[in-house]
């Protein structure tokens, strides 16, 4: 039978959903099922991973991937058993101390250390190779650091009623339009609608932007200031050109809940639900029905005090 029930994962209680066996004869006597329990070992598993920030399976193999490193290799890198890596991989739990050194090894800083104080667990020429990989990621990684700078000197601004009285994060304002290229791969017209609608509903709910970013009311509809520098310096997503305009495609994935908080991932997903099965005229032609379209004159910026004015419940006609 399907009911909730409490189930303890080192000495913790989490409530999950889950199917259990009971006897016929004994209906007060539960009965082992193997697949009734794995599968509710895993729901409670879960729980544990999100209440304690706990790395994923598919997560560590991916940052072995990035390395191109065996499971055994990385294991005695990073100072574990052999197998230990491997437990994890099949969905283990690991200790808070190794899920720790594990995500702390997603730096490369990090890792070139755990490198040179275990490079003789690993053969010479794997130890050589992974030196060159790290190298090659830090070289990017400061590659990245600048732009980061340099976007966040010429957007740099106080917070102010133009900026949702937060100071412009570029890596939020990224990461937002990351989520909504996973999400839909939009064209960039409905790309620049979705960030402001994301943006000031925020703000119209919490009081402040995500991103700290500014916006104009242009020609076809609301759009970041200067979007195309900030869309070209995105790492996560590309441009593609097709007869049709261009679209902005994912490149890398990562989790969400790492990126934004509860809040944040609230609206941006009542955006993306909002306006997914429309289309770039579409979204357009309703973002000219704003009073802050309607009112506010060309290529100015909109204050967030229009965000008051905007029904997050007014659907398409």
């Amino acid at each position: 039978m399907r009911e909730d029930f409490i189930y303890i994962v080192r000495n913790d209680e989490f409530v999950i959903n889950g199917n259990r066996a009971f006897c016929k004869i004994h209906p007060q006597e539960e009965l082992f099922h193997r697949q009734f329990d794995i599968e509710n070992q895993d729901k409670a598993f879960q729980l544990y991973r999100e209440e304690y920030d706990i790395i994923s399976p598919d997560e560590i193999k991916k940052l072995r991937d990035k390395y191109n490193l065996n499971q055994r290799e990385f294991s005695q890198l990073l100072g574990f058993g052999e197998i230990t890596i491997s437990r994890y991989e099949r969905g283990s739990l690991p200790t808070l101390a190794q899920n720790q050194i594990i995500k702390d090894s997603t730096d490369p800083n990090t890792m070139l250390k755990l490198l040179e104080k275990n490079s003789e667990k690993i053969s010479e020429t794997k130890s050589n190779e992974l030196k060159i990989i790290l190298e090659n990621l830090l070289q990017e990684n400061k590659y990245e650091e600048r732009i980061i700078s340099t976007i966040r000197d010429i957007f740099h601004h106080d917070p102010d009623i133009y900026s949702g009285n937060k100071s412009f994060d570029f890596n939020k304002f990224s990461n937002m339009v990351w989520f909504f290229s996973k999400k839909d791969r939009p064209y960039l017209t409905k790309l620049n609608k979705l960030m402001f609608y994301a943006d000031y509903y925020f703000f119209k709910k919490y009081s402040e932007s995500i991103s700290g970013g500014k916006y104009i009311r242009d020609y076809y509809g609301p759009v970041p200031e200067k979007f195309q520098t900030l869309y070209d310096n995105v790492k996560d997503i590309e441009i593609v050109e097709n007869e049709h305009g261009s679209y902005i495609n994912p490149i890398s994935d990562k989790s969400e809940k790492e990126i934004f908080n509860d809040q944040e991932l609230e609206i941006l997903n009542f955006v993306y639900k909002k306006f997914k099965n429309m289309y770039a005229n579409e979204i357009k032609d309703f973002s000219h029905e704003e009073k802050c379209w309607i009112e506010i004159s060309n290529k100015s910026l909109i204050p967030y005090s229009y965000a008051e004015d905007l029904d997050m419940n007014r659907n398409i006609i």
